[in-house]
């Protein structure tokens, strides 16, 4: 099996992004508010996997920590659904996010099926794919972190948050 890296779309509609993260009882709270300003569930909750690439001397968390206002996070993202909890398939897929204050967006690269993490990992090493990923943000990178954590959606009823 062949990692393939399929240009999927770069959005060109640029976001504003604001993420806030809160304790289960806060977050209730804050949830409540929402609904009361009319924000409407976008997305089922799903936790958001991801697979960090960095430099040796750890380039990009700096910047991202100094408040570096033009800067990139390429890392591997993948999702699961919570309800169903299918932690198995993974549908993974490179994301180069790029910054620009508090304005961003994404490149996005389609890159497979796995039917776990482990095959995930053995194909990451076994097709050259951080190499191809240094070549993608034109310095070396290495895989440093894997993380996980559950996110949920709002949007306002105008559409404009």
């Amino acid at each position: 099996m062949e990692i393939y890296m399929e240009e999927q779309q770069l959005d060109k509609n640029l976001r504003y992004e604001r993420k806030y993260w809160l304790d289960t009882d806060k977050s209730l709270i804050f949830k409540s508010i929402l609904k009361d300003k009319q924000f409407s569930e976008i997305y089922k909750k799903r936790r958001v996997m991801s697979l960090y690439f960095d430099t040796q001397n750890f380039k990009f968390f700096r910047e991202n920590i100094e408040g570096v206002g033009n800067r990139i996070k390429p890392r591997l993202r993948w999702y699961h659904d919570i309800q169903e909890n299918n932690y198995n398939e993974i549908d993974a897929g490179l994301e180069i996010k790029k910054k620009k204050g508090f304005v961003g967006n994404k490149l996005n690269f389609k890159i497979g099926k796995y039917k776990n993490i482990y095959e995930l990992i053995k194909s990451i090493n076994q097709f050259d794919f951080q190499e191809k990923i240094s070549n993608i943000v034109n310095i070396q990178v290495f895989p440093i972190l894997i993380t996980s954590y559950d996110r949920e959606y709002f949007l306002s009823k105008d559409k404009l948050f």
